[in-house]
């Protein structure tokens, strides 16, 4: 490999650095590609015949011309009879994700993807992961950036009666393959709740969604109740009416279809409005023996919550503490301040905080 300034004069050593050393006789590594490493140097990758097959290995050389990771470069894959054409596409901070076609299934090629990290780490599966395995043969693999650290490739497919054909698959920066089915989605907030919708170009029967939340800006994502998920023809719709007001969420939906579950898509980061001081109504009501109250905070203060009776003399105090903000909730069991049963009647449910107080009604029936 040599550099070359922008009026022709060789910057490294004469007769370009070598990156590979001769393993032997009948032993070669040929048809390089690189990328730039986004540092002012490149990432190399080519097919490898060391270990007498046809392998992939990669390298690192900085803007001087060194080679940055293990000496002959770092194995992508190795597995039996796997690698030819390759193609390449830098990532952040000096990594790349390789793409190639692969022969280790014995019928026909299939396209199998890497991702290296800036130390010549494989990111992902051992020796890959399958982009398609799709029948007969896909080759002849290209790509460019997602702009969000992945990919996207295209190829030669020959899945319809040996014809070629272009396909095209999204892969993330996290590995996860971004189904193709999908037509578009958003997130919005409306009704104190985050809405998450999607619409496919199809559908095979027994298509299962799992939607996923995440609480930013960490990176844990956690799967969500799939009853909230509706659909009306081709799109569906997510409530996500558990969320506190004020805090940052991102979402991510993952499709299961055939057995083979797959990412869909992840959302952008969305922020429900922050909501003003709510003092629910009680449920059940009228209710025996106990009521559920239900209030909303929007910020972290003190929290005062009381019961009177119809006559106005307080009959318990239910709470007297500070709270952080969010949703809150408290039973009240029809008790007084000594936990003596207190008789049917009208009460009236009383909730300060901070500076602000509502008050309610509600009914209690022996």
């Amino acid at each position: 490999i040599q550099r070359v300034d922008s009026i022709g004069n060789m910057l490294w050593t004469a007769n370009g650095v070598q990156l590979t050393e001769d393993a032997g006789a009948d032993i070669w590594q040929a048809y390089p590609r690189l990328c730039s490493d986004n540092e002012g140097g490149a990432i190399v990758a080519w097919v490898d015949q060391r270990d007498s097959d046809y392998d992939c290995y990669a390298q690192r050389v900085d803007g001087s011309g060194v080679a940055r990771w293990t000496a002959n470069g770092v194995p992508v894959c190795v597995a039996e009879e796997s690698c030819d054409e390759i193609a390449l596409v830098a990532g952040p901070d000096k990594s790349a994700i390789l793409i190639w076609e692969d022969f280790r299934s014995g019928v026909g090629k299939d396209i199998y993807t890497q991702q290296l990290d800036s130390l010549g780490i494989a990111q992902w599966d051992e020796n890959g992961i399958a982009l398609c395995l799709a029948a007969n043969s896909q080759y002849d693999p290209r790509a460019v950036t997602d702009n969000a650290g992945g990919a996207i490739v295209t190829w030669y497919d020959e899945r319809v009666f040996g014809d070629p054909d272009i396909y095209a698959h999204r892969i993330t920066h996290q590995g996860d393959i971004a189904a193709t089915l999908l037509q578009g989605f958003f997130a919005s907030c409306r009704d104190e709740a985050v809405f998450i919708e999607w619409t496919l170009s199809e559908l095979d029967p027994g298509t299962r969604f799992t939607v996923y939340r995440a609480v930013l800006p960490g990176n844990d994502y956690y799967p969500l109740p799939e009853d909230n998920i509706s659909r009306e023809g081709l799109t569906f719709s997510y409530r996500d009416g558990d969320c506190s007001p004020g805090s940052t969420y991102s979402y991510q939906v993952e499709v299961e279809s055939r057995g083979v579950k797959r990412f869909l898509f992840r959302t952008d980061p969305i922020t429900p409005p922050a909501a003003e001081f709510v003092l629910h109504q009680n449920y059940p009501n009228p209710f025996n023996p106990s009521t559920t109250i239900s209030y909303y905070l929007p910020e972290k203060c003190r929290v005062t919550l009381r019961i009177y009776d119809s006559a106005g003399r307080e009959v318990c105090r239910l709470l007297d503490g500070f709270q952080e903000a969010g949703p809150r909730s408290l039973t009240w069991a029809g008790m007084n301040g000594c936990g003596e049963p207190v008789q049917s009647g009208v009460y009236y449910y009383s909730l300060t905080a901070g500076k602000e107080t509502r008050s309610r009604k509600m009914l209690l029936l022996r």
